[in-house]
């Protein structure tokens, strides 16, 4: 190469270099805001079958796939005293056929490779194209002849009934009961709340009446997703959904949900609590056509939308109150909500409440931030464009239009719409949402340590589990005593004498979590001062306690682990086949603090201290049972169920709820052995 040939291509470099620089991005400086894009959403093409079944088709032959989903627009429906039908006509819906059973149904689904989904507020199914009609066959059979067998309704109520025993001691669920019960009320269908008994209320001709009631072409919507055409999609909808019958379908009227006037606080205790769950919510009216919804989402993601939202921020990363705290503002067609929740520490209960209302009440003065807009507007937009990914959000937005009567280019602007709201426009909204003097405030804890201090926002209730006011019994005319209570029981399971004869116990329980099988095995020996506690999972040991004397070893999947003090002090202390014959003892110390409901039955609460550690037990008034116990360290158990072995009656069914464990087990016990 010459010299002038090297010159030329170094001169080449140094100008690509020099434009290269020229055209980098400043780093150092935000771009400048464009105008919102136009968003060139095709429009779903649609038709109406002469039974009045509205369907939307949405052509995308990138794979040989179709979905067909389908929802209804149809009142909420009161249930009443058969509270869960809607929840037991889901999960039966299609385990059965006039022509096939549950297994058949299943075997054919499985054989094309199809996913199917149906309940009472829609479903779908969705197949590949070369298994159309016979995926249609299944579909059509399933959503126009359905059977609902009396077997599958059997197993389907064990199974919710089941759900129903685990929850009702999880302080999240308990909070979410009281939430809508007290937000709604008990009388509304979003408020009503469902039991064992309405459960077994429910009969497979209930769930047939409810189907021939509200299983209407008339109030549905039908999409047809995939690798067809408008053409074949009116063949389609014709051959398999021409001959469903349409019928008038009743509406009702609900009853008027409106906000507290003044602030409400409603406690629900759990002593073994470690934690409060905590929620403050009203209702408000907010229409899913609102021409003011894009506005408000931005005003809810800001206020406590994810984890730089205000609520997050304050309780969170600036106060170190909880792991997370959210909230928002929802849109309803009968009745919205604005909610803010966190579970916290329970020392610091009532300075988290504080702190919640605080910043409902900051985005009402003028306090949001051009910054904090602009970053809403930014995560709104994305979430919104990667929605458009999936042909089934066209066929939503299609149905939606329809639905609620927004207008034909509602998604089209939507963009446009969301880059167009101001400040301005946020602080008005903010002033009419926003109010917390009206509100319900929730706690679900150790209400003991907090009662006195939360009584500043507002008047407060107490409830129970299931949101019934809590009215605590006069105690000032019981004259059984604390020691009495005790004997009570000691006699109620076998008697003192009894209890005596026997010194060595063993015994062996059951309990599911996620379907698998969980086993406990445990062997005390009082003279010996000997106490085994061994856990399995399907057969493989997971934990195991020794305790030998005063002596305490612990292993977890083979390793040893630390005892801390208090567990060591309360698994020695209820090293006795009767730990209640141990508080008549003078380390003991017995408060009367009320009559109180469990479970149905009027229950004694003492309160037993011991070496500076304090328990709760609850006695039944009538037949003297333990009910419940309750301590931090070992969490909360709910005695079910007992049953007389060798003479004294113990606990066969319980439910389980630990810190360890972050569902509720219900152990039952296999086999029991005194000797």
């Amino acid at each position: 190469m010459t010299i002038i040939r090297k010159v030329a291509c170094l001169s080449l470099v140094a100008l690509s270099l020099a434009q290269l620089a020229q055209a980098q991005v400043d780093r150092t400086k935000y771009p400048t805001a464009q105008a919102a894009p136009v968003i060139n959403i095709k429009d779903a093409e649609t038709f109406t079958l002469a039974n009045g079944l509205r369907v939307f088709v949405v052509s995308n032959h990138k794979l040989p796939r179709v979905t067909i989903s389908f929802s209804f627009l149809k009142t909420p429906y009161f249930e009443g005293e058969k509270a869960g039908l809607t929840d037991l006509y889901s999960a039966v819906f299609a385990s059965g056929t006039k022509t096939k059973t549950k297994d058949q149904l299943d075997e054919s689904i499985d054989r094309i490779g199809a996913r199917l989904s149906v309940g009472s507020s829609g479903g779908y199914i969705s197949y590949l194209k070369k298994y159309e009609p016979a995926a249609l066959a299944i579909f059509s059979d399933i959503l126009l002849n359905p059977s609902f067998p009396e077997d599958e309704l059997k197993k389907e109520k064990t199974k919710l009934i089941s759900a129903l025993a685990s929850s009702k001691d999880s302080p999240d669920e308990i909070a979410g009961n009281v939430v809508k019960a007290l937000l709604y009320s008990k009388q509304h269908p979003y408020g009503e709340l469902t039991t064992e008994k309405t459960l077994e209320n429910i009969t497979s001709a209930d769930l047939s009446t409810y189907y021939q009631t509200y299983f209407r072409p008339n109030i549905s919507y039908v999409s047809i997703v995939g690798d067809i055409t408008l053409a074949d999609a009116k063949k389609l909808a014709n051959a398999n959904f021409g001959k469903w019958q349409k019928k008038d379908v009743p509406s009702h009227t609900l009853v008027e949900v409106k906000a507290p006037a003044s602030p409400q606080v409603a406690l629900v205790d759990k002593p073994s609590a470690v934690q409060s769950v905590i929620t403050v919510a009203y209702p408000i009216q907010l229409a899913l056509n609102d021409p003011n919804l894009p506005a408000v989402s931005l005003l809810s993601y800001i206020f406590g939308g994810g984890s730089s939202s205000r609520l997050f921020l304050n309780l969170r990363e600036s106060k170190g109150y909880t792991y997370g705290a959210y909230g928002g503002v929802s849109s309803d067609r009968y009745v919205g909500d604005v909610t803010a929740s966190a579970s916290v520490r329970t020392e610091v209960t009532d300075s988290a409440i504080h702190e919640i209302i605080h910043e409902i009440k900051h985005i009402r003065e003028n306090s949001i931030t051009a910054e904090e807009l602009k970053e809403a507007k930014a995560y709104l937009s994305g979430s919104f464009g990667r929605s458009l990914e999936s042909p089934n959000t066209l066929a939503n937005f299609a149905q939606n239009i329809a639905k609620n009567n927004l207008p034909a280019d509602y998604y089209k602007n939507y963009l446009k719409n969301l880059n167009n709201v101001t400040l301005a426009q946020l602080q008005e909204l903010a002033v009419k949402y926003f109010t917390p003097e009206k509100a319900h405030i929730i706690v679900v804890g150790n209400t003991a340590a907090f009662a006195d201090k939360v009584a500043r926002f507002g008047k407060v209730t107490n409830y129970d589990a299931n949101a019934n006011v809590l009215v605590k019994k006069d105690i000032s005319n019981v004259t059984i005593t604390p020691a009495e209570i005790i004997r009570k029981y000691i006699d109620a399971i076998g008697g003192e004498e009894k209890i005596k004869s026997f010194s060595k116990f063993t015994q062996t329980s059951e309990a599911e979590i996620q379907g698998m099988k969980i086993q406990q095995k445990q062997s005390l020996d009082e003279k010996a001062k000997t106490y085994t506690l061994a856990v399995s999972m399907n057969g493989q040991l997971l934990s195991e306690i020794n305790i030998v004397g005063d002596k305490i070893t612990m292993k977890a999947m083979g390793k040893e682990q630390p005892v801390d003090a208090a567990l060591k002090k309360s698994l020695l202390s209820s090293m006795s086949l009767s730990k209640d014959l141990k508080y008549l003892t003078a380390a003991y110390k017995l408060t009367l603090k009320g009559i109180e409901p469990v479970n149905g039955q009027d229950a004694y609460h003492l309160e037993v201290a011991h070496d500076g550690d304090i328990s709760h037990e609850y006695y039944s008034v009538e037949s003297g049972l333990n009910l419940k116990s309750q301590s931090t360290t070992t969490g909360e158990i709910t005695y079910d169920e007992y049953a007389e072995v060798q003479g004294i009656k113990i606990p066969v069914k319980s439910t389980v709820n630990t810190p360890a464990i972050p569902m509720p087990l219900i152990m039952i016990v296999k086999e029991t052995l005194f000797q």
